[in-house]
């Protein structure tokens, strides 16, 4: 008997063709795809020559979705413009160290693939390693792993963008379209769906 898995965070697109495994959030390959068409659509047009420092780590779902990053940016940035920091999630010192590179560089986007609690950390010491206040000059592009980045308790002199509500749902899938459909229908405590456009909404846990 095989029973079917579903996970509401797994992301890692090692899962993406294993049998039976269903996700709610949308997979690394989608959300770097979101985030590099954001990106180059937004500040990297033809000309700009911006660079990007691209952060990566051991852990599974950073370095899943920094190499799927780095794959789906290349369509707008070359190689040459892209550069590599290493840094352990949850280490000060490292996070530390990689803001310092990104700044005495001046690579004005950083691809942060890690959680939100080191968010701060990585936004103090840009603000740390800038003169006269000319963090804002730099942006923070990040996962879903920065679920909550409009929290007012949270660091804000980097300007930061996150794929949170990036999510799997298409306009043009029927399933997709049902879901939406019946999860209005059944007027769930918290109806996200209720007025939402599918390929911009964030699905709750409890829409398992």
């Amino acid at each position: 008997l095989q029973l079917p898995i579903v996970s509401p965070s797994a992301t890692s697109y090692m899962l993406s063709n294993v049998p039976n495994f269903y996700r709610v959030s949308s997979s690394d390959t989608s959300q770097a795809a979101a985030m590099a068409l954001f990106a180059c659509n937004t500040f990297m047009k033809k000309g700009t020559h911006a660079s990007v420092d691209i952060f990566t780590n051991s852990d599974p779902y950073s370095s899943s979705l920094s190499s799927k990053f780095t794959q789906a940016i290349s369509s707008c940035v070359d190689a040459s413009h892209r550069h590599y920091d290493l840094y352990q999630n949850g280490s000060a010192t490292s996070l530390q160290q990689a803001a310092q590179n990104a700044v005495r560089n001046n690579y004005r986007f950083i691809f942060f693939p890690g959680y939100e609690a080191d968010l701060d950390a990585l936004q103090a010491q840009i603000q740390q390693s800038t003169r006269q206040n000319s963090a804002s000059q730099f942006t923070i592009l990040g996962g879903d792993g920065l679920v909550d980045i409009v929290n007012p308790n949270h660091n804000t002199f980097v300007t930061t963008y996150a794929t949170v509500y990036a999510t799997p749902l298409n306009n043009d899938d029927p399933l997709s379209n049902q879901l939406v459909k019946e999860y209005t229908q059944r007027k769930f405590p918290l109806p996200y769906l209720a007025s939402a456009i599918p390929g911009y909404t964030l699905l709750p846990q409890g829409v398992i």
